[in-house]
């Protein structure tokens, strides 16, 4: 499969350079099933991956599972930085918060769900349930989040017909 994708590749790449188009090759993604190969952009996955759904649940109300896709993690680990470790010292001794290493926290946590949501449209997934987050932490102050879930297809349960 990798031998067929760098030939996907540099056929993509003889191309852009006779078109002119400037397309780097590096930058799409090569998918299959088992009669097409679909080839997509970074842009078009960060566009289709707003719309998958995320949930700690289950279950999505409304919908059934059609088909499981795989289960997938995400590691992010973040330094906390000198400026950070200054402020939440501070803040600690006067039992404050600590916004500057909240906010990494928050963003991690942003980016990590972002890139969950990106590894399940590759997969062809359009929901991950049972999203878990964890935090641990290293030496060296660095703190590692995990987000892991299961990528799903979600279709709409059809309407229940009431009795007559």
């Amino acid at each position: 499969m990798k031998d067929d994708d760098d030939d996907i590749r540099r056929a993509l790449q003889e191309l852009a350079d006779e078109s002119g188009s400037g397309v780097d090759p590096e930058s799409l993604n090569i998918s299959r099933n088992s009669s097409t190969i679909s080839i997509t952009t970074d842009e078009d996955l960060r566009r289709k991956s707003a719309d998958i759904v995320l949930t700690t649940t289950v279950h999505i109300e409304g919908h059934r599972v059609e088909s499981y896709c795989g289960i997938e993690s995400v590691e992010y680990v973040i330094g906390t930085g000198i400026f950070s470790e200054l402020t939440s010292g501070v803040a600690d001794m006067f039992g404050a918060r600590s916004s500057a290493f909240e906010n990494k926290l928050q963003q991690a946590k942003a980016d990590a769900f972002s890139e969950l949501q990106m590894r399940a449209v590759r997969a062809g997934a359009n929901a991950v349930i049972g999203v878990d987050l964890d935090y641990t932490e290293f030496t060296g102050n660095r703190v590692a989040l995990i987000v892991s879930g299961t990528l799903v297809k979600i279709v709409p349960k059809p309407p229940v017909k009431p009795r007559s």
